[in-house]
Order: structure tokens, then sequence, then C-alpha cells
């Protein structure tokens, strides 16, 4: 790998996207289009050594032509793997191509003498095209919650406009929904599912990336006040980000919002202590978190006031904990080195339960079993294979959606790899996990995996999903002594289709 490689540009959104190509149109030079095998290895022995599976040193680059995992996931590679160094070597050209036709042949700093710039042949004439990018979760498990009015609340993203919208029960009324973008002029939001928070003085919001430049972005409503927004990244220096967000208010009030900054990777750390003043915290820097891969940061507060986020390092899907204990320093620990937790493609969720045991949710990148990796208050972390000791299926796309019941209930919702049924595997209090199938049992619309839940007021487990096969917000419910029930929100409130 030649030590003069210089970084390459990671198109953070569609608009930075179209910017390039205005600019190389401008001066008469529009990108290359495509560019053969035989190029493309060209690059990739500059690059890398022509090592397919390789990761740069750094962490940041990977496989034969050292694409960094932003590109990855922008231009539609997770269709393949998580990783470039774990796709095949067509399956990275065939993404090449994408940035190549976007960015031209200057995002790689290996171009020069090789011919990617003026080749212009199709490297796999008789190969299906490259797919096109995935869409990013429009409801996640940290989209639902509970306000402190008592009304039910889910945030979501418009497929066609990508306003955030608000789908809300009052407690005693209907159900209704609204475009906070619009009633607040805030900008489109991008990929990532929107994460709701709820502070001690009740103010209720949501925080978002914007499309355009992924600036990061808060959209909230004081009690009793109306909506605003605000741009954190323009007015508090928050870094820009992919959208994977995270929240949580720890016992002191703060409102800490965890992301992944786009433009390197770095876990950080966006808060507002009830002193006031938003600040931002690089966990990299400061901490030594390394960069994370794909999937939103799951941010968790245990009993005795230890604030943490989990993630998972994007140079081997190590799962990874960073935590400030109480009145201490941040630290950071490999829990898959450590304590053998899986490996994991960053799709993770957190609870902790009645016990005080920090329970965190993962979907093992190996084989895609859903794992339950958890710290009881007693000490010493230990692992369960919800596939292997309870027969929970292997689990597609989106974080796992954890819940704790009144009576003491924990579990999680997934959704089947192999046919979408959304599922809910769970431990009663004082018995053994089960697992049930809400689709084929009690008519829950198939899901891509992107879900959140959340326990109402009066003991309602209401599971928010995005309908697999028309984009609509599903509410799957189960009422506290009650039997499942379950209904489409586009006709219910009329919440837009999920983009």
């Amino acid at each position: 790998m030649p030590s003069n490689r210089t970084p390459r540009r990671a198109v953070a959104t569609a608009t930075a996207a179209v910017a390039l190509a205005l600019t190389a149109s401008a001066f008469g030079a529009a990108p290359a289009s495509a560019a053969s095998v035989a190029t493309w290895e060209k690059v990739a022995r500059c690059e890398s050594s022509g090592i397919w599976d390789t990761v740069s040193s750094n962490g940041l680059y990977y496989g034969g032509l050292q694409i960094n995992l932003h590109n990855w996931v922008y231009y539609g590679g997770t269709a393949y793997a998580s990783r470039p160094d774990l796709a095949t070597e067509q399956q990275q050209i065939l993404i090449a191509e994408k940035i190549l036709a976007d960015q031209g042949a200057g995002a790689w700093s290996c171009a020069p003498g090789t011919g990617l710039a003026t080749d212009h042949q199709n490297p796999y004439p008789a190969a299906p095209p490259p797919p096109p990018a995935p869409a990013k979760p429009a409801v996640g498990n940290k989209g639902s919650i509970i306000a402190s009015d008592g009304n039910q609340v889910t945030f979501t993203r418009d497929a066609g406009s990508g306003h955030v919208q608000i789908t809300y029960l009052p407690v005693g009324g209907g159900w209704a929904t609204a475009d906070l973008s619009a009633m607040t002029g805030g900008a489109a939001a991008g990929g990532g599912a929107p994460a709701a928070f709820l502070q001690g003085n009740g103010t209720l919001g949501v925080i978002t990336a914007d499309a355009a430049n992924g600036h990061l972005r808060v959209t909230y409503q004081p009690s009793g006040g109306g909506w605003q927004t605000t741009d954190l990244t323009s007015s508090f220096g928050a870094p820009v980000s992919d959208g994977d967000v995270s929240t949580q208010i720890d016992g002191s009030g703060t409102l800490s919002v965890f992301t992944r900054n786009s433009s390197n990777g770095h876990p950080n750390l966006t808060y507002l202590p009830t002193s006031g003043g938003w600040q931002n915290f690089d966990l990299t820097n400061n901490v030594g978190t390394p960069v994370s891969g794909g999937g939103a940061p799951a941010a968790f507060l245990q009993g005795n006031g230890t604030l943490g986020v989990v993630t998972a390092d994007a140079a081997n899907g190590h799962l990874r904990l960073t935590y400030k204990p109480s009145g201490s320093g941040w630290q950071t620990s490999d829990l898959t080195s450590s304590f053998g937790a899986p490996v994991s493609d960053g799709q993770v969720g957190a609870i902790v339960d009645g016990s005080g045991t920090l329970s965190i949710f993962s979907r093992n990148s190996s084989n895609g079993h859903p794992n339950l990796t958890y710290l009881p208050t007693s000490g010493g972390w230990q692992n369960f294979d919800l596939t292997n000791s309870v027969g929970t299926p292997v689990s597609g796309g989106g974080a796992p959606a954890p819940f704790l019941q009144s009576n003491g209930t924990l579990g999680v919702v997934t959704a089947d790899a192999a046919n979408g049924h959304l599922r809910i595997t769970y431990k009663p209090s004082g018995s053994g996990w089960q697992t049930s199938d809400l689709t084929s049992s009690f008519g829950a619309a198939t899901s891509d995996g992107n879900v959140s839940s959340v326990i109402a007021g009066d003991g309602t487990l209401s599971i928010y999903s995005r309908n697999a096969g028309n984009g609509h917000l599903q509410l799957t419910y189960l009422p506290a002594g009650g039997a499942w029930g379950t209904t489409d929100m586009a006709y219910q409130a009329g919440t837009p289709s999920l983009g």
C-alpha cells in the first residue's frame, strides 16, 4: 500500500455529488463512467498491493480499491456485504464504478497512470447492474417515546419529501400525524432513523441529520410551547452525521446525542447540560474509541449513573462499549476481545432491566444470529446466542429493538431474514426465554427489520415497524392483559410512507 496515498473524498450527500458533477461539467471534463477490470486491478495494485480483503492500517479504507465505509454505504455496497473487504472483487468494482461515475477518477489517489480516467470500458457487460443504495431506516429502535403528557409518539421520515413526521396518540384522543419539517422550516432529513428524547423539563424532541449536508439537527417542543428547530452543526460545531444517531438523558438531566462523524467515522458525543450550551466530544480523539462501522450507536444509562454507548469497530466488527462512570472519566472496552461477544454489523440495541442488568442485543455478523451480551450488577460479562438457545431465527436488516414491560418481561423485536416475519423474543420475570412469530400468529405485517418499541402508560407494548410490502408504518401492539392487535398507520393516522 503506497505510503503517499492521500485520503479520498467521502461523498456525504446527493447534493455534494451533484455539486461535484456540476463542477466537472463547468470545466468541460465530466467524470469517467466506466473502466475495465484490468484497469481496476491496476488501481488495486497501487492502493492495496492488489489485496481485495485488506483493511488500511488506520481502519478507514477497505478492500482492494480502499473504499471508505461512507462511500460503501452511500453507493449501495451493503447490499453485498457490510464492508468492502468482505465483498468479492467483482462487487467492489461494481460499487467503485458508481463512485467513478459520480466523483471521477480523482476519488483514487492512485488513478494517475492507470487509465482510470480514460478507459470507459464496462468491466462486466454481462453482469447485473450494481444495486441501488438501500434506503436507510426511517423508523428505528430509538424513534418512539412517551411524552410527559402521556402521549405516545413516534418519529419517522417521509419517503417522498424526506420531511420528519410525528405520529402521536393523545391520551383519550385519536391518532394524528404532523409534518415537523413543514411546521418548523427545518431541512429534509437524510439517512438513519430519527432518535427521540424527552428532557426532565418536559421538552420533547428528535435528532436527525439534514439530507443536503449531513448537519446534525434538533427539532423540539418545550413543554407548553411550539415546535422549533436548530442546526447543531452550524450553530454549535457538531460534526456532520450519516444520520445514525442515539440519545440518552443522564442523571444530571444532560441530553447526550451519540453520532458517527461521517467525515472520519469517529464516534462523537454532542451534549446539552441543564446549565445550557451545546458541546462536542470526539470519543476517538479523547477516549480512544476506534472508528465505528454501520448502524446507529446504542446509548444507555445504568442505575449507578454510568452513561455509555455501544458501537461496532469498523476494522473488525468487534462489539465495543464506551462508558463514563458517575464522577469519573470516559473509558472504552472491546467486548469481543475481552469477553467473547460476537462480531457485529453495528445494528445494536441496549437496555437496563429492573435488576440493573445491562443488556446489549446485537446481530452476529458472521451468522446473522440475534445475540444478547449482558452485564449483571454482580459483574462479569456473559453472552447468550438467541438462535442456538431459544430458536430465534436469523434476523435481517435493522437494529434489534429491546423493551422492558412493567411486569418485568425483558424482550427484543427483530425481523426474520428468511421471510421478514416480525418476531418477539422475550423472557418473563423469573422464567426462561421464549420466541413468537407475530406475523404467523397474529397477522403483523412483514418487516425489513426497521423497528422501534415503547411501553405506554397503561402497560401496552407498542411495536412500530416499516411494512416491507408497501413502506407503511405499522403498529403491532399488546395491551396489558389483552391480545395482540395490528394496524396500518397510513390509514389510521395518515402517516406518509416511510423513506
